[in-house]
């Protein structure tokens, strides 16, 4: 019988199905293309990019630059980015330690090409030539291939958020929880339920993190004379644009020190404070900040001056003097959810007095502060969150104000912008959590407030509507 066999078996030649030899042919090229792209992505990362390049260029012409790392030595000093102090909108800072043995603070910038190298110059150009108590020191930088980083002196004591916005002896009595209350007190009393604000320091044994008025009003001080340098007493005035309880960070002493300057915005000093051209407009797709603290003329898009770090400033202050956030989601089924607006309904029941301030006062003081203090410290919050920017005192005017060196009338009414801001902060946050139903939720934005009911109604027109409050002057 014949059997037909192919030409290749006949002569004792093995065969590669197609399907193999495909595969084969798709895996060397794959193997190639990674190989190509490999190479490129090294030549790329050890190539200057156009903005290397253009931060190359932009170091050569600033003066006084602090000392220049390479990113091998803030490796060193970090024992490989290991021990991390806080996150951020434009870095990760680590704590370190430089072979000269001073510790540090070392901010890593993120990796966004075009963000960071704008980061980093706007920080170059403010904290690399600013040199004030109460603003945080750069002591040096490294810009290596893609890397940026920014390296600060160590503040020991943490920031300001993470003192103020402890639960321990909280201030609920006003809020009537006095059983709660107590029942915290018991569980400290056998050294449970305390605190996770109890933190140990390098020179003193643990510290209960409640800080005493005394503290509080002078880091009020402290962060309005540092706003005040960058506002009329340095080369250019600078808009920091971000102040916050987190930005604000805490010496050995509890003294102040304003950092993160990747916002900040420079004008000319020259000109007018009332000048068009310092009036810094911010797009929303560029606009920084923290929601809670920032201006309403932000919302509104019309451009910003110094007067909105006096806004935000405003926010903190009032945080200083109650202990909690001014957005408080756990309150939100009564207004006391916003602090501003809660202050000036007491300032409006009970007046400018010891009675007022004892209910706005965190509980935790258990009334042990300067009431003269606090009420300078009330007077002036109400008036640096005024809506319209010209109502607002200038820093160097609020120095003098804590300082009892300039007297300070009554506060206007308030217009509640900040309300509104609160209020759709509360209702996305609530939304995306799912945390209260829509019943609740319109509840929240039921209440009578002399603003219009809606963020989109404000125009940049309404602002005339405050001219006679403009009309004071300190």
């Amino acid at each position: 019988m014949n059997t037909s066999s192919s030409p290749g078996a006949a002569s004792g030649e093995a065969t590669i199905p197609v399907g193999e030899l495909v595969g084969i042919v798709v895996g060397v090229l794959a193997g190639v293309g990674l190989s190509v792209l490999l190479v490129y992505w090294i030549q790329a990362k050890l190539k200057p990019g156009a903005s290397t390049r253009q931060d190359e260029k932009f170091l050569e012409h600033l003066s006084g630059l602090p000392p220049r790392f390479s990113y091998e030595e803030l490796v060193t000093a970090t024992h490989n980015f290991s021990k991390l102090l806080g996150a951020g909108g434009f870095g990760t800072v680590y704590e370190g330690l430089l072979a000269t043995g001073v510790k540090v603070a070392v901010k890593k910038l993120h990796s966004s090409k075009e963000k960071t190298s704008k980061s980093f110059r706007s920080q170059m150009l403010t904290v690399g030539g600013v040199h004030h108590k109460h603003l945080v020191k750069l002591l040096g930088f490294c810009a290596q291939g893609s890397e940026r980083l920014l390296v600060y002196e160590f503040v020991p004591n943490d920031s300001l958020d993470k003192w103020l916005f402890s639960k321990t002896n909280s201030s609920r009595r006003r809020e009537g929880n006095e059983e709660n209350l107590n029942q915290e007190e018991e569980e400290e009393d056998n050294g449970e339920g305390k605190s996770d604000l109890i933190i140990s320091l390098d020179h003193q044994p643990k510290l209960k993190g409640v800080l005493t008025w005394n503290q509080r009003f002078s880091v009020a001080l402290g962060t309005a004379k540092g706003l005040a340098y960058l506002h009329d007493d340095c080369g250019r005035r600078i808009v920091h644009l971000d102040i916050k309880p987190q930005n604000i960070l805490l010496d050995q002493k509890f003294e102040p020190k304003v950092v993160d300057f990747g916002l900040c915005k420079l004008t000319a000093r020259g000109q007018k404070k009332d000048d068009s051209n310092s009036v810094v407009t911010l797009l929303p797709s560029t606009m920084g900040g923290t929601p809670g603290y920032t201006a309403p003329e932000w919302i509104l898009g019309v451009g910003i001056t110094e007067k909105g770090d006096v806004y935000s400033y405003g926010m903190v202050l009032f945080e200083l003097i109650s202990g909690r956030s001014n957005i408080d989601a756990s309150l939100s089924e009564s207004m006391n959810f916003y602090f501003p607006a809660l202050a000036s309904k007491v300032v409006m029941d009970l007046g400018y007095g010891v009675d007022c301030l004892m209910e706005l006062a965190d509980g935790r003081l258990e009334g042990n502060f300067d009431s003269e203090e606090m009420m300078r410290v009330l007077k002036v919050a109400m008036w640096c969150v005024q809506d319209v920017p010209k109502c607002r005192p200038e820093m160097r005017e609020v120095v003098l104000m804590l300082e009892g060196k300039l007297s300070i009338p009554d506060p206007p009414p308030m217009k509640f912008s900040g309300l509104l801001q609160a209020q759709r902060i509360m209702k996305d946050y609530y939304e995306s959590h799912q945390i209260l139903s829509a019943e609740q939720i319109e509840k929240v934005h039921s209440f009578d407030s002399p603003s219009p009911t809606s963020l989109d109604s404000i125009t940049a027109s309404e602002i005339s509507l405050h001219s006679s409050i403009s009309s004071i002057t300190f």
